[in-house]
């Protein structure tokens, strides 16, 4: 069952302590986002769109570096994984896995679609625009009808 949406770039079972790929974790990186699939009975999918990865970090723990596997944290914009970090671990090759994802973040950033513009404005933009509209708001209630420049709401 395809997950994720795109040409699939890299795909992987997560290990175990001794490298053999007896989980039921799955990452796969295509040229649009990176998705893990967890669970056997009960699957969990999580879905990360490559624009909104800002930082990769390697993570090695001894036992790792005996059986060549790496820890991949990822610090997003995507508030859907919790607290926005995503962490795919013991994962065979891990260097080679980050430069390939790194690569592949850089090249969705460069590609300027609608749909990154949207979210863009919606996370950058929106914000700052209610705030503006909340302090218009209650400047118009201090400040009296002929002297308000601005279209009103009793108007």
């Amino acid at each position: 069952m395809k997950v994720a949406s795109g040409n699939v770039l890299w795909q992987q079972r997560k290990r175990n302590w001794c490298r053999t790929p007896f989980t039921f974790t799955v990452y796969t990186l295509t040229d649009k986002e990176l998705s893990v699939k967890t669970g056997v009975l009960n699957e969990k999918f999580n879905l990360v769109k490559l624009f909104r990865i800002v930082d990769i970090s390697v993570e090695r723990t001894f036992l790792q570096r005996l059986f060549g596997m790496s820890t991949l944290v990822l610090d997003t914009r995507d508030q859907s994984s919790g607290n926005g970090v995503v962490v795919l671990k013991n994962i065979v090759h891990g260097f080679e896995v980050r430069q390939m994802l790194q690569d592949a973040v850089d090249a969705a950033k460069a590609l300027p679609s609608e749909s990154e513009k949207a979210v863009a404005f919606h996370d950058n933009v929106l914000p700052v625009m209610d705030a503006l509209r909340a302090a218009a708001d209650d400047a118009e209630t201090i400040c009296g009808e002929d002297y308000w420049p601005l279209p009103s709401y009793s108007k």
